[in-house]
């Protein structure tokens, strides 16, 4: 009977212990149970503990300098240029500011147009000496004896080519009437139309004879006038065809000459003549003057004028008006 409460008590730690272990949640399958009061609760992890640095360093605070080396930044790949549209170009830019020499002063303005005025009294000067030497040349082939009919003309073609003072003097001669055989002469006026130099078309009035019955060549000679186109030979041409004495086409080249050389001064003549040819009082005896110098004379009044007038009083008229100021601007 004395064993029965050792038994009990035993068997009383027994039923406690389980009792324990079925209240307590299961235990964690990698840690061993505890044989005593169950699992306890697991305490929380701390981090690791950094090196510490014997000098008493650390990572910097944010904004203060670290004393490690930057990485230098990556150079970025160049980016080609985007499209362009058909009509979005982008202008260029405006031109560079005028060039300053090293001591900062302007470029002197004057001392260029200086520079530029003697290169083109250079170049001028070297235009007249090579146009005289090719002139020269011309010469004495022409006059040479051995150089036949069809050299010659040849040459006045080829020389003709070169529109200078120089080259005219040296053709000259060459269209004179009594020069032969006729061929090198003819040549030598149709290669003179081109040269339109005041000292062509004063040769050519002093070779033009009014009196002369060679109406071909004076003709030529009043159309080498006209090609020149020179106003200070208008005084000339009126005098030609005023003159009722001479043959009537002379007169009415000099007007057709007039009319292409296209001056104000020849007008006033021009349109005087036209009211005499005009009149109803004009003589029947001068009948063929009025026949050659009628329509010439009004065509040349259209040509200088670029105006047309129905009668010569409208004429006299339109120029009462307008002379103080036609070709005055």
């Amino acid at each position: 009977m004395k064993r029965m409460p050792v038994r009990m008590a035993v068997l009383g730690a027994a039923l406690a212990g389980a009792l324990v272990i079925l209240w307590t949640p299961a235990a964690r399958a990698d840690e061993p149970a505890d044989p005593g009061m169950g699992d306890p609760e697991p305490e929380p992890e701390e981090p690791a503990a950094e090196p510490v640095d014997p000098l008493g360093g650390g990572d910097p605070a944010p904004g203060e300098p670290s004393d490690e080396p930057a990485e230098p930044p990556k150079p970025e790949k160049p980016r080609p240029p985007p499209a362009v549209e058909p009509g979005t170009e982008v202008p260029p830019e405006e031109m560079p500011p005028e060039e300053v020499p090293p001591d900062g002063e302007p470029l002197d303005e004057e001392a260029l147009a200086a520079e530029a005025e003697e290169k083109r009294l250079a170049e001028l000067k070297r235009v007249e000496q090579e146009m005289k030497a090719r002139a020269a040349d011309f010469l004495k082939m022409m006059r040479s004896t051995s150089t036949t009919d069809q050299q010659k003309e040849k040459a006045i073609v080829e020389i003709s080519v070169h529109k200078h003072p120089a080259i005219a003097e040296a053709l000259i001669p060459f269209m004179k009437a009594d020069v032969s055989p006729p061929v090198i002469r003819e040549t030598a006026i149709a290669a003179l139309k081109s040269q339109k130099f005041g000292l062509v078309a004063e040769a050519a009035l002093k070779n033009f004879n009014a009196k002369s019955d060679d109406l071909k060549y004076n003709r030529a000679m009043l159309e080498v006038v006209t090609r020149t186109a020179d106003a200070k030979l208008i005084p000339k041409l009126k005098a030609i065809m005023r003159d009722e004495t001479i043959n009537q086409e002379y007169c009415k080249c000099a007007v057709q000459a007039m009319g292409a050389i296209g001056h104000r001064d020849a007008i006033s003549d021009l349109i005087l003549l036209f009211q005499k040819l005009s009149a109803p009082s004009w003589p029947a005896t001068k009948a063929a003057r009025k026949q050659a110098l009628l329509k010439p004379v009004e065509q040349a009044l259209k040509d200088i004028t670029k105006v047309e007038m129905p009668s010569a009083d409208m004429w006299k008229m339109w120029w009462k008006e307008n002379e103080r100021t036609f070709q005055k601007e």
